[in-house]
């Protein structure tokens, strides 16, 4: 029977589709109108055109197949607005719950992510069992869409397995362009000590879990958190970043105390009015503190990160400098 993947053309869909593309089974995406589907088709998967918050497509789209990995969703830019975060991320997630079990699929696999647990968290054990508190429009429709999904699995048995994704890296991972450049052309300066714990994966390691998330039996109705081998301080994944460009670590620190004050009146902002403040994202990047423990994972998976964060980020490196990503005009 074949396999549906949902969100097929973002960076870690295709790196899923690829990777299914090369086993025995068919697999299909659902693309969007307008999307790149000559990508996937050159990969050998079909292509269901469709949208996420049409009933009719989606029914469509899995109609026929055993498995759907629904990695579908609106994360940033001029399209996260948040009747499209509600659209999309929630009421299309719910959709492809009640599509599967329509379709009587064996499990869906839906792609959360670790930014449900909020910024304002500093854990560098996160887990599971860790309570969600979400403090952004997205990361709010990420966990809607989780509770949407359970609460189907719940009523009517929906074979559901959620994974929660950590910061991922690796071929492919242009969103990191700017962050790399700037290193790489010297113009970076650090904000605050960089003590603050990041915990990134490698795309390919999360390819890795997702596939695993699939094949255990057994395991529905869990929940997953995929991250990679340890967390590591953000001046130590600048200097790994420097590293791999080939670029001098950046200078000394200054002081982050305006940093997280405006990282406090940016969290008030968003418990006021549901909007955060501008620029806050780059804020959020001097000031993660936060880990993952994947010993859940690890247990119940077999799940086991393979690339450690040097390698990950010179794969980025190493793709962003072919791309010609790297150059200071680019």
């Amino acid at each position: 029977m074949t396999i549906l993947v949902t969100g097929a053309t973002g960076y870690i869909g295709r790196n899923l589709v690829r990777n299914l593309c090369a086993g025995p089974e068919p697999v299909r995406t659902l693309v969007r109108p307008g999307s790149d589907a000559a990508a996937m088709e050159a990969m050998g998967a079909e292509v269901s055109i469709g949208d996420l918050v049409d009933p009719a497509s989606v029914d469509r789209a899995i109609r026929g197949c055993r498995q759907v990995f629904h990695l579908g969703a609106v994360i940033h830019g001029a399209n996260a607005t948040p009747s499209n975060l509600r659209r999309v991320n929630v009421e299309g997630s719910e959709q492809v719950g009640r599509s599967s079990l329509k379709a009587g699929v064996e499990r869906l696999i839906y792609a959360s992510s670790v930014s449900v647990y909020g910024r304002r968290l500093s854990n560098q054990a996160i887990t599971e069992r860790t309570p969600p508190r979400p403090d952004s429009p997205y990361s709010a429709s990420k966990l809607k869409a989780e509770r949407r999904l359970l609460a189907l699995s719940a009523s009517d048995g929906l074979p559901l397995v959620i994974a929660r994704l950590s910061t991922v890296f690796g071929s492919g991972a242009r969103d990191w362009a700017g962050l790399f450049r700037a290193i790489a052309s010297g113009r970076f300066r650090m904000l605050g000590t960089g003590s603050g714990h990041y915990h990134p994966a490698d795309v390919l390691d999360v390819v890795d879990g997702l596939l695993h998330c699939a094949s255990i039996t057994g395991i529905e109705g869990n929940t997953y958190l995929l991250a990679g081998q340890a967390s590591l301080p953000f001046r130590q994944l600048v200097a790994l970043i420097a590293e791999s460009v080939g670029a001098p670590p950046p200078g000394p620190c200054t002081s982050g105390v305006l940093l997280r004050l405006y990282k406090h009146a940016d969290w008030l902002s968003y418990r006021c009015s549901g909007h955060r403040l501008p620029k806050a994202d780059r804020i959020d990047l001097f000031l993660n503190d936060r880990g993952y423990d994947i010993g859940k994972a690890r247990a119940q998976l077999g799940f086991e990160p393979r690339r450690s964060a040097r390698q990950m980020l010179q794969a980025t490196a190493a793709w962003l400098r072919a791309e010609g990503l790297l150059d200071a005009e680019s």
